[in-house]
């Protein structure tokens, strides 16, 4: 696998169960770490500042459902 570094990943939730689920056997994080030690740094944070999302959204797939008959 070929990964250009350096790369962050920023979660929001419980910190036990975000690091349990980064670094469990076979996970992404065991791979990266078996090919670059040193491209590895998992760091609990109290506070993540995450920026709003500007770009644009809409519908790729999927359709509205039409109202309900009254």
């Amino acid at each position: 696998m070929k990964v250009a570094v350096p790369f962050i990943i920023s979660a929001v939730g419980d910190s036990k169960v975000l690091y349990s689920a980064f670094t469990m056997a076979g996970g992404v994080m065991s791979e990266l770490v078996q090919s670059s030690p040193e491209m590895v740094k998992i760091e609990k944070v109290r506070k993540v500042k995450v920026p709003a999302f500007l770009g644009a959204t809409g519908f790729k797939k999927g359709t509205v459902p039409k109202a309900a008959a009254q």
